[in-house]
C-alpha cells in the first residue's frame, strides 16, 4: 500500500496514475454479467418474477404511460423521482412491454459498476485492492437479485460511482468544466433517488476545505459550476411539475409521507408501511381533509412529522438510534419481497446470501470490516473523509426516512472500499509485526461483528414483521397464480396460508372468496365474503371493496336461498339479503337477526348494522328523530368503525337536544379521516335536499367544535350555497 506521501504525490500528478483496465477486471465484469443472467434464468419459475408486484409493477405501469400516452407523464407532480421511470419508458418504447430488455440493461450496468469501482479503488488504495473490490461487487448476492428486478438499484449505484469518480478527478485536477460535470452527474442521481441531493452541500463543503490553498474566488467559481450542473438537470423536472402539473415540486412529492413514516414509531421506520389498508389510509387521508395536490399532501405529512419530533425530541432521538442499528445490521430488510424467501428459486442467490445464528452473510461480514476501515482511514487520508461523509449522508437519509436492504445497497461500493482498506492495513500490520495494534483492532472488529449480527438488534420491531412478510409472499403468489396464470387450486393453497398468517388482511379473504365463487363452491365463497365484510368494517381504508362484496353476497344468497337442502340459518340469511336489496328494512332486520342468532353472529353483524343504518337514515330524512336515534345507535353498536354512522348520529343527537353525546359522535366521525371526504362529496352531489341538510348540519357542528377542521369549513361553504 502506498504511503501517505506517495498517495499525495500521485493525486497531485494525475499523469502518474495507471491508465487502462486490466484484463482481470474485464473478466470480473463479464463474470458478473454471466452470473446475473444465470440467476435471472433460474428465477423464471417464480410467479412473482414474471408478474411483478408492488414497486416493480408500479414502475412498469408509469413507464408504460410515458411510452404509450405522454412523455410528460400524468398531469400531476412526479410522485417518485422520474429518471428510472424514463429509463424503463425508453425500453418500453424501443422493445415493447417485455420484462427482459430492462433487466439486460440493469445487468450490464452492474458490469460497468464493477469497472468503475475498480477505478475508484485504484485511485484511492491500490490496483490490487481495486481488483478485489470489483470482485466483491460482482459477487454481491443482494445486488445480483436486484439487478433483474424492476427497481432503480443498479442505476443508482452506477450513477453514484460516476459522481464519486468525477468528484475525485475534479478535486485533483480542478476546473470549472469538471465541477460542472460533477453537478450534472449529481443532478441525474437525484432524479433517481431524491435524497441523494443531500450530497450537494457535502460535496461543496469538501471542495471548499480540501482546496484551501486556492483563492476563494476560484473555489467559489467551482462551487458555482457544481450548482449550475445541478440546475441544468433539475430545472426541467421542477418546471415540468410547476407548468404542466401546476404543482411546485422540485423533484418528487413522496418526501413528506416518507419522512412521516420514518418519524412515527408506530410504523417502525424500517420497512415503512406494508401494502394494504395501512398504506391506503395514509395515501387518502390528506385528500379527505382538504389537501389535494401532491405538494399539499407532502407538506401535510411533513408538518405531522415535525410535530411528532417537537412533541417528544428524546423519543425521536432514541428512534433514530434504533434505526441506525438497523442500517448496520447484517440482515437484508425487505422493501417489497423478503429476499431470503427467493433463495429457494436460485442456487446463485442461495450461495451468496444466507444466514446462520451468528452471521448474516454477506453484509454481516462487510459491516464490521468497513467500520474498522473508516476508523483507520480517518487520520490517514483526506479523501477517505470525503467517502466517510458520503456514507454519513446515506445513513442520515435512511434514518430520517426508513431502512431497507435495497436502499442500503447505495452505500455498498464505498463500504467495500473501506473493508478493503481494513484488510490491506491488517496485512501491513502483520508484515511490520505491529501485533498490539492489530490485536486491538481485531477486538474492535469482533465487537462490531457481534453487534451487526445479533438478532436482538431487530427486536425493536413487532414480531408480526416476519408474519406479515410471509403472508404477503403467499398472498401475492396466490393472486398471480389465480388471476394471471390460471392455476386456481395452487392459488387457493397460497391464499389459505396467507389468511392463516394474517386473518385481518381483507384482500386475502376477498380474492380467496372470488376463487371459490368462480369454482362453484358457493357456500365457502359466501362464508369468506361475509368474513371480508367483518374485516372491512374494522378497516376504513378497505371500505372500497364493500359494494362489490355486497353484490357477490346478494347473488350467492339468491342462489343458495332457493335450495331447500341448505340449513335454515343460511336460508334466513338469504331472505334477509333479499329484503335488504328491495329496501325492505323491517324484513331485512328481522331475517338477519334470526340468522345471526343461529349462525356466525359476527359475520352477519355488518349487514344487520347496514340495515339499521339505512332505516335510520330514512327516519332522519323524514324528521322521525326518536326512531332515527334508536336505529343509528344500534347501527353504531354493530358497525362501530363506520364513520358515516357517527356523522348522522351526531345530527340525530343534536335534534334530540343531547348536545354532549352529539359532540362525542362528531368526534368519533373525525377519527376516521378516510370516509369523511366521501360523506361530504355525496351530500354535495346529491339532489335530495334532506341529505344536503343533514350533511350541512354535521359540517356546521364539526366546524364549531373543531375550528381547524379545514374539510368541515369547506363543506359548510359549498353546502350553504
Amino acid at each position: 500500500m502506498p504511503t501517505a506521501a506517495e498517495q499525495k504525490t500521485r493525486l497531485q500528478n494525475p499523469a502518474s496514475l495507471p491508465r487502462g483496465i486490466p484484463a482481470a477486471v474485464w473478466a470480473i465484469a463479464g463474470g458478473a454479467v454471466v452470473l446475473r443472467l444465470l440467476h435471472a434464468g433460474l428465477m423464471l419459475g417464480d410467479p412473482l418474477y414474471d408478474h411483478p408486484v408492488i414497486d416493480p409493477m408500479e414502475n412498469l405501469e408509469r413507464a408504460k404511460y410515458l411510452a404509450e400516452v405522454s412523455w410528460l407523464g400524468p398531469p400531476h407532480a412526479y410522485w417518485k423521482p422520474p429518471l428510472y421511470d424514463y429509463f424503463l419508458g425508453v425500453h418500453h418504447a424501443l422493445f415493447g412491454g417485455g420484462l427482459w430488455p430492462a433487466r439486460i440493461s440493469q445487468i450490464l450496468l452492474d458490469g460497468c459498476s464493477c469497472i468503475l469501482v475498480f477505478a475508484l479503488a485504484r485511485r484511492l488504495i491500490s490496483r490490487r485492492a481495486g481488483i478485489a473490490v470489483a470482485a466483491v461487487i460482482g459477487l454481491w448476492g443482494p445486488l445480483i437479485y436486484f439487478s433483474s428486478v424492476h427497481v432503480s438499484t443498479s442505476l443508482v449505484i452506477f450513477l453514484e460511482l460516476c459522481v464519486l469518480l468525477l468528484a475525485l478527478r475534479a478535486q485533483s485536477e480542478p476546473s470549472r468544466m469538471r465541477w460542472l460535470d460533477v453537478g450534472v452527474a449529481l443532478g441525474l442521481l437525484a432524479t433517481a433517488r431524491a435524497e441523494t441531493l443531500l450530497l450537494a452541500p457535502w460535496l461543496a463543503g469538501w471542495l471548499w476545505l480540501s482546496l484551501r490553498p486556492v483563492a476563494r474566488r476560484e473555489r467559489a467559481g467551482w462551487v458555482g459550476m457544481l450548482a449550475v450542473g445541478l440546475v441544468v438537470v433539475l430545472a426541467p423536472v421542477g418546471l415540468r411539475n410547476a407548468l404542466y402539473a401546476r404543482d411546485p415540486v422540485l423533484i418528487s412529492a413522496n418526501g413528506g409521507i416518507n419522512l412521516f413514516i420514518g418519524t412515527e414509531p408506530e410504523y417502525r421506520g424500517v420497512i415503512g408501511v406494508r401494502p394494504g389498508p395501512e398504506w391506503e389510509l395514509l395515501m387518502r387521508a390528506p385528500i379527505d381533509v382538504g389537501y389535494y395536490t401532491e405538494s399539499e399532501r407532502s407538506q401535510y405529512y411533513a408538518r405531522k412529522a415535525r410535530a411528532l419530533i417537537a412533541s417528544d425530541p428524546g423519543s425521536w432521538v432514541a428512534h433514530m438510534v434504533r434505526k441506525l442499528g438497523h442500517v448496520w445490521h447484517g440482515r437484508e430488510l425487505a422493501s417489497n419481497r423478503d429476499i431470503y424467501t427467493v433463495r429457494s428459486e436460485s442456487f446463485v442467490l442461495a450461495l451468496l446470501l444466507w444466514s446462520t445464528p451468528v452471521l448474516f452473510f454477506p453484509f454481516g461480514l462487510l459491516a464490521p470490516l468497513a467500520l474498522v476501515g473508516m476508523a483507520i482511514s480517518w487520520s490517514q487520508r483526506r479523501k477517505s473523509r470525503f467517502l466517510i461523509g458520503f456514507v454519513a449522508v446515506q445513513c442520515a437519509a435512511m434514518m430520517l426516512f426508513f431502512v431497507t436492504g435495497r436502499f442500503r445497497l447505495a452505500m455498498l461500493p464505498v463500504l467495500v472500499l473501506f473493508a478493503a482498506e481494513s484488510v490491506s492495513w491488517a496485512f501491513d500490520c502483520v508484515r511490520d509485526k505491529r501485533t498490539r495494534v492489530l490485536a486491538f483492532a481485531a477486538g474492535i472488529a469482533l465487537l462490531l461483528f457481534a453487534l451487526t449480527n445479533l438478532a436482538v438488534v431487530l427486536r425493536a420491531d413487532p414480531d408480526a414483521y416476519e408474519s406479515k412478510l410471509r403472508a404477503e409472499e403467499h398472498y401475492f403468489r396466490g393472486t398471480v397464480l389465480g388471476n394471471d396464470m390460471g392455476r386456481p387450486e395452487e392459488a387457493k393453497v397460497e391464499l389459505h396460508q396467507a389468511l392463516a398468517l394474517e386473518p385481518d388482511f381483507v384482500a386475502i379473504a376477498y380474492n380467496l372468496a372470488q376463487l371459490y365463487e368462480k369454482g362453484g363452491d358457493h357456500a365457502t365463497a359466501l362464508r369468506l365474503f361475509r368474513k371480508t365484510l367483518v374485516i372491512t368494517e374494522r378497516s376504513p381504508a378497505e371500505r372500497y371493496v364493500e359494494p362489490a362484496v355486497h353484490e357477490y353476497i346478494r347473488k350467492i344468497a339468491e342462489k343458495l336461498g332457493e335450495d331447500e337442502a341448505q340449513p335454515e340459518p343460511l336460508r334466513r340469511f338469504a331472505a334477509g339479503i333479499g329484503c335488504l336489496d328491495r329496501r325492505g328494512w323491517d324484513c331485512a332486520i328481522a331475517e338477519l337477526r334470526a340468522a345471526s342468532v343461529a349462525d356466525h353472529r359476527e359475520e352477519v353483524a355488518p349487514l344487520l348494522g347496514l340495515a339499521h343504518l339505512e332505516r335510520g337514515q330514512e327516519h332522519l330524512r323524514a324528521s322521525r328523530n326518536a326512531a332515527a336515534l334508536s336505529d343509528l345507535n344500534e347501527a353504531s353498536r354493530l358497525r362501530p368503525h363506520d364513520a358515516l354512522i357517527y356523522a348522522e348520529l351526531g345530527v340525530a343527537q343534536t335534534r334530540a337536544g343531547r348536545f354532549g353525546k352529539a359532540r362525542l359522535a362528531f368526534g368519533k366521525f373525525r377519527i376516521y379521516d378516510l370516509p369523511r371526504g366521501e360523506f361530504y362529496r355525496r351530500a354535495i352531489e346529491s339532489r335530495d335536499e334532506a341529505d344536503r341538510a343533514i350533511a350541512l348540519a354535521a359540517a356546521r357542528a364539526i366546524a364549531r367544535q373543531f375550528p381547524r377542521d379545514r374539510l368541515a369549513h369547506q363543506a359548510v361553504d359549498v353546502l350553504s350555497q
